[in-house]
Formats: structure tokens, sequence, C-alpha cells
């Protein structure tokens, strides 16, 4: 009877498991600054912006987004480049193509 408890307890945990979908991309970040991004100056910006940012330098992605979409009108009169907008760039970059988003500037975390 202890076997099958076990038996049933593997076999619930192991069909639990195998709807899930196979995982292809991870999740890469960069804290935006006012003008000394890849990309182009932050007051320029948009999402779509940086998707063709990504597929001019062929890095294959599942989906790119910039959270709060405003920078705010004083930071834009800073007239420091390394000044950081409050905004971050956030892509889920597929496993194969990590290491050429991290040589343009993305990380993990």
């Amino acid at each position: 009877m202890k076997y099958l408890f076990y038996l049933l307890t593997t076999a619930i945990f192991l069909s639990s498991c195998s709807n899930d979908p196979e995982v292809t991309s991870i999740p890469m970040t960069r804290l935006e600054k006012l003008c000394n991004n890849p990309w182009g100056n932050a007051d320029t910006t948009h999402s779509s912006t940086i998707r063709k940012w990504l597929d001019a330098n062929q890095v294959r992605y599942e989906s790119a987004e910039i959270y709060s979409d405003t920078v705010s009108q004083a930071i834009v009169n800073s007239h420091n480049c390394d000044t950081l907008t409050g905004r971050m760039v956030t892509a889920l970059i597929l496993f194969s193509d990590t290491a050429k988003a991290r040589q343009l500037g993305l990380s993990r975390y």
C-alpha cells in the first residue's frame, strides 16, 4: 500500500509538469539614459524603436517594451547624457541570441 501511494504521487507530479510550455526565451533589461542609448535619445524612443533596433542587430526576441512611456521634461532639459530617465527597456530574448544581446548592452537583471 505504501508503494502505491508513492507511485500515484509520482504519476500525478509527472503528469502536471508535462503540460508546461517549453521555455525558449529569457527576459533581458536595460535602464534607459537620456542620450547614451544604443537605439537613440530617450525623447524619441518608443517600444517600436526598441524592436527596430533589435531587428537591425539581428537579435531574435518574443517581445520588447519600454515601461513608463513618459520622460520628465526636467530630465529632457538636463544636458547630462548619463541621466537615467526612469524607464526600463525589457525584451524576451531567445536563448540562442542572449550573448549577442549582452554585447549590445542588455543584461539579465
